[in-house]
Order: structure tokens, then C-alpha cells, then sequence
């Protein structure tokens, strides 16, 4: 054989066994869409009417039948496993900045499950608690950057960052 048909033989194994397992769809910019959260969302924009909630709205998240827990769209990362091991403390920034842009502590369960590592804005070796940006495109269409702090067996939400719209938050 030539030297490269071996590589490419296997090359094509290896995508054909990796397609038989599940893996993350992603929207136009990359991002991966999350999986359902356990509950619905009854928090309501300050744009949309109480009739506007009631009218089917596009979806690229996997739908779930009633009653069946969602099924994770990706694998998670190491840092997402140790993150959502440990009892999850909010400061109080974190409350004020998830107010202020509206995002659920669902959402952040969610982005600490399967969001992804931002290397560049994360801070491992923080001391005395390493910090996480994980980022992720919420069910309602928000692009998100939550900051983690792994402190031993707590895991404390930071700050809470809409990446694509500027909100006017009054937090300390």
C-alpha cells in the first residue's frame, strides 16, 4: 500500500465508529447547542406579550417527549465534570448580573454541564480557586460566558456575561 492509504483507511474508520456514538450539533458560529434544561422557562422578555408565549417558535435544539429527562447533545468536557461535582454557591454579583441579563440558574446549570472552556479567559492556576469561562448558547438563543471558581468541594458562579448584547447592569 502507499504510504498514505493506510492513514486514510483508518482516518475513515475511525469517523464512521466516532458517528455511531452522539455528538454536538453546532449553530453557524460554532457554538454548540445546548440540550434541553429539566424545566421549562416561564420568564418572559420584556418585548414578548403573554399571547406571543403561546405561538411555536423555532427551534435547533433536539426535541424530548414529556416526561423523558434530555438527552446531552455532547460529551462532557473534564473541567465541566469537576465543576458540576460540587455544590454550586452563587455570589452575590453573579445574582445581580444574572438579573440584570436574564439568565436562569437552569441556564447556568446547563452551561456548566456542557458549555465550553474558553482557555483565554479561563484562570487555572487562581489561587486559592481556579477560575473557568465556560460558554455556551442558551435555549433561548443568548450567547453566554459564565465564570466558575472550583474552590474544593464548592463550585462558585463569578459573573454572568451576555456576549452579544450590552446590558445596563448597576452591580457592585
Amino acid at each position: 500500500m502507499k504510504n498514505y492509504v493506510r492513514p486514510l483507511l483508518i482516518a475513515v474508520c475511525l469517523v464512521l465508529a466516532l458517528s455511531w456514538f452522539k455528538f454536538p450539533i453546532f449553530t453557524d458560529d460554532n457554538k454548540p447547542i445546548l440540550p434541553p434544561t429539566d424545566t421549562p422557562s416561564t420568564e418572559q422578555t420584556p418585548d414578548e406579550s403573554p399571547s406571543s408565549s403561546n405561538t411555536p417558535k423555532p427551534s435547533n435544539t433536539p426535541t424530548t417527549t414529556p416526561n423523558r429527562p434530555p438527552q446531552p447533545t455532547e460529551l462532557p468536557h473534564a473541567i465541566n465534570q469537576t465543576l458540576a461535582s460540587h455544590r454550586l454557591e452563587y455570589t452575590e454579583h453573579a445574582r445581580c448580573r444574572m438579573s440584570c441579563r436574564h439568565i436562569s440558574e437552569s441556564e447556568i446549570n446547563t452551561v456548566m454541564k456542557y458549555g465550553k472552556v474558553n482557555a483565554r479567559k479561563s484562570e487555572p492556576s487562581a489561587s486559592p480557586c481556579p477560575k473557568y469561562a465556560l460558554e455556551a448558547r442558551t435555549q433561548d438563543g443568548q450567547n453566554v460566558r459564565i465564570i466558575f471558581a472550583d474552590c474544593g468541594n464548592e463550585t462558585r458562579v463569578i459573573t454572568a456575561i451576555d456576549l452579544d448584547d450590552e446590558h445596563q447592569c448597576y452591580c457592585k
